[in-house]
C-alpha cells in the first residue's frame, strides 16, 4: 500500500503543477494582441497571467484601449460586474 500512495501522491503532484502552469499562460492570442500597447503603458512590471496583473489591468480599466476591453470581456477576463462597473465610471465622466 506504501508504494501505491507514494505513487499516486507523485501523480497527483504531476497533475497539479501541470495544471497551474497552464492556468498561469491561459491568457488567450486574442487577449495578447489587443492589449499588448496596454499592457506596456500601465502594466508591464506583471507577470503575463499572474492575479496581479489581472487586478492592474482593472485598476486601469477606464485607460485601456476600445479593443483590449472587448477582447477581455470576450475571453471571459472581464467580469459582466467589470462590465458593469466600467459602464457606470464611463457615463460618470470618470477616466
Amino acid at each position: 500500500m506504501g508504494v501505491r500512495n507514494t505513487l499516486l501522491f507523485a501523480l497527483l503532484a504531476v497533475v497539479l503543477s501541470v495544471m497551474c502552469a497552464v492556468q498561469a499562460q491561459a491568457v488567450s492570442d486574442e487577449v495578447r494582441t489587443a492589449c499588448e500597447s496596454d499592457y506596456m503603458a500601465y502594466c508591464g512590471h506583471h507577470q503575463i497571467g499572474s492575479p496581479s496583473l489581472r487586478s492592474c489591468m482593472r485598476e486601469n480599466r477606464a485607460r485601456l484601449s476600445p479593443d483590449c476591453r472587448h477582447a477581455l470581456v470576450d475571453s471571459g477576463e472581464a467580469s459582466p460586474a467589470d462590465v458593469r462597473r466600467y459602464k457606470r465610471e464611463m457615463a460618470k465622466g470618470s477616466h
